[in-house]
C-alpha cells in the first residue's frame, strides 16, 4: 500500500506570474511617487512668497514705502539669520531681507526632483514704491524643468507686474 503525499505550496510559474505582476505595478507607481515628493518638497515656496507679498502689500499702504523683512513682520520659512537677512529651510534658501522690497526664493544646492536639479528654481520678488495704494511687484523665475513643481508661479507670468492682491 502506498501512501501518496498532498504537495502544498506554489508552482514555479504561479510565482513567477506574482512577480512578473508585482513589477509592473511598481514600475508604473514608484515614478509616480518620485514626481509628488518633489512637488510636496516646493509647495513650500508658494505660501512663503505670498506671505511675504501680502505683509509687503499691507506695508505699503500704511506707510507709503517699500520695507524690509523685519519692517514688514515677515518671518520666511527655516531657521532665519537675522544678520545676513537669510533663512534656510530644508530645500529653499530665502534672501534679501536687508533689501527694502526684495525676496528671493531658492533650491540653493538642493535637487528637488523630476529633472529639477540644485541651483535652477530661482524666483526673485522686487517691490517698487509706485503711486497708488500697492507697490509694483515684479518677478523672474526658475527654468522649464522646475516651473512644474511650482504651477502657483506659473501664474505670475515670466516677468513684469504682477497683479495687486
Amino acid at each position: 500500500m502506498s501512501i501518496q503525499k498532498s504537495k502544498e505550496g506554489f508552482t514555479l510559474i504561479e510565482l513567477m506570474v506574482v512577480i512578473v505582476i508585482i513589477g509592473i505595478l511598481a514600475a508604473i507607481a514608484i515614478p509616480k511617487l518620485f514626481g509628488m515628493t518633489a512637488k510636496a518638497k516646493a509647495q513650500e515656496v508658494g505660501p512663503a512668497a505670498g506671505t511675504w507679498i501680502k505683509l509687503h502689500q499691507a506695508y505699503f499702504l500704511e506707510k507709503g514705502a517699500t520695507g524690509k523683512w523685519t519692517e514688514v513682520g515677515y518671518i520666511p520659512p527655516g531657521t532665519y539669520t537675522k544678520t545676513t537677512g537669510t533663512s534656510q529651510s530644508a530645500y529653499f534658501k530665502y534672501e534679501s531681507g536687508l533689501l527694502a522690497g526684495k525676496w528671493k526664493g531658492s533650491n540653493a544646492g538642493k535637487a528637488l526632483g523630476n529633472g529639477c536639479n540644485a541651483d535652477k528654481w530661482v524666483a526673485e520678488l522686487t517691490a517698487v514704491a509706485a503711486d497708488g495704494d500697492n507697490p509694483t511687484l515684479s518677478w523672474t523665475g526658475a527654468e522649464k524643468a522646475c516651473t512644474d513643481l511650482t504651477p502657483n508661479f506659473n501664474d505670475l507670468g515670466t516677468g513684469g507686474t504682477l497683479p495687486a492682491l
